[in-house]
């Protein structure tokens, strides 16, 4: 009888230790499964910001250049104002290097906006700022200057925009803002 029950509790035994290792393994498959995935949507956030901070800083350098090519477009519209006889006696229009400097223009224009439509598509996009109140959460206070026009804490100036990604803050912009006059 000892005999029967010892055979009984070795084959349920058996049966149990038998079934470990395929439970075991189809754990150990979920685990792996899970880490994998995890992996690859960390690795992809990874990539998605390099791209991202490329993008942008392409960007900032567009703007500078466009608005480089606007002071100077100014500037040669102010120096080459023809008098008023050459304007009358001239059958010309507008000169070729100032038509050159608003396609110029209107180049970094386009590059601009499709850039900026990018940037949508990945879910950024730019912090205002701009006659903001300080937000030290989104915004680098630079620079401070006395001032009585706009209240304490007023950003006068943006040195560097800021942008936001899946509704968190990926670069805080740079500014100036106004602070309390001392005396």
């Amino acid at each position: 009888q000892e005999i029967k029950l010892q055979g009984r509790a070795f084959q349920e035994l058996n049966l149990t230790l038998g079934a470990q290792p395929e439970k075991i393994a189809t754990e150990l498959r979920v685990v792996y499964s899970e880490r994998e995935r995890n992996l690859q949507r960390e690795t992809e956030r990874r990539c998605r910001r390099e791209i991202l901070s490329s993008l942008i800083d392409l960007r900032d350098r567009l703007e500078r250049g466009r608005e480089l090519v606007r002071a100077s477009e100014e500037t040669m519209a102010r120096a080459a104002k023809p008098r008023w006889w050459a304007r009358m006696l001239s059958k010309t229009g507008p000169g070729p290097a100032m038509e050159a400097l608003a396609a110029l223009v209107r180049g970094y224009e386009l590059s601009v906006e499709r850039l900026d439509q990018t940037l949508a598509e990945f879910n950024a996009g730019e912090i205002r700022c701009q006659g903001e109140n300080f937000d030290p959460r989104r915004m680098n206070a630079i620079e401070s200057e006395e001032s009585d026009a706009v209240p304490v804490g007023t950003v006068l100036e943006v040195y560097r925009n800021g942008y936001e990604w899946n509704g968190e803050v990926f670069r805080p912009a740079q500014v100036k803002v106004s602070r309390a006059r001392t005396t």
